[in-house]
């Protein structure tokens, strides 16, 4: 595993947001538009993760993501 492959593995532990684009971007060969709203959810579910969320509801219309 060379360096830029630790480092984008890193990235990915780290953040959310970060993972979706990375894993869009390898699945489409597209580029990821990001919204707020993609980082509304990525901080709720990072709390989630963290312990600091303890309970919530995503609502969002069909087709946004």
């Amino acid at each position: 595993m060379d360096s830029t492959n630790k480092v984008v593995r890193v990235m990915c532990e780290e953040s959310l947001l970060f993972y979706a684009r990375y894993i869009y971007k390898e699945t489409t060969n597209r580029r990821f538009i990001q919204s707020k709203h993609f980082e509304e959810i990525a901080k709720f579910l990072e709390g989630v993760l963290y312990g600091k969320i303890t309970r919530g509801v995503i609502n969002m219309p069909p087709r946004y993501g």
